[in-house]
């Protein structure tokens, strides 16, 4: 049992499937990291490390992939479900992705970044996901990574 643990990060994917990955993150570049592996964490590894966490805890979904590639997402939100669950995304799938994560995850954060060419895909993926989940969980937020030049179409979803 990881026992005195009052939040863990899992990193369940390496793979980002953002439109066009972003300047300033590295973990996809093999410059930076040459040695990276990109895979998916098996689920019997999730399963045995989630089976040994103190019921409650925060578990936050990212690092260096987005938690939205993970193709057994919804299975290992199904498996988390007694922990407050975070996840922090590119945004661009939470409309694909939307009824895996609507009521499973506490809250998911999407990282806005400056001069982002994939601004627009990102912006309908928030509007359509919003729509969807309504007034259940998650709270959505927003992390503005550096200074973003116009912030208002971010501003104009209330978040």
């Amino acid at each position: 049992m990881l026992t005195g643990l009052s939040q863990l990060n899992l990193e369940i994917t390496s793979f980002c499937d953002k439109s066009t990955l972003c300047f300033m993150c590295g973990h996809q570049d093999p410059k930076v990291f040459p040695k990276l592996k990109f895979g998916h964490m098996d689920f019997g590894l999730l399963s045995n490390i989630v089976d040994q966490l103190p019921k409650g805890i925060i578990v936050t979904l990212h690092r260096d992939g987005d938690p939205l590639a993970f193709p057994r997402l919804e299975q290992a939100l199904d498996k988390l479900q007694d922990f407050i669950v975070s996840i922090v995304t590119h945004g661009e799938a939470l409309g694909r992705r939307a009824k895996e994560i609507i009521g499973k995850a506490t809250t998911v954060t999407v990282s806005v970044i400056p001069n982002d060419p994939d601004r627009d895909i990102q912006l309908k993926a928030i509007r359509e996901f919003m729509e969807l989940k309504g007034d259940d969980l998650p709270q959505l937020q927003l992390k503005f990574v550096g200074e973003i030049k116009d912030p208002q179409a971010y501003f104009d979803l209330g978040l």
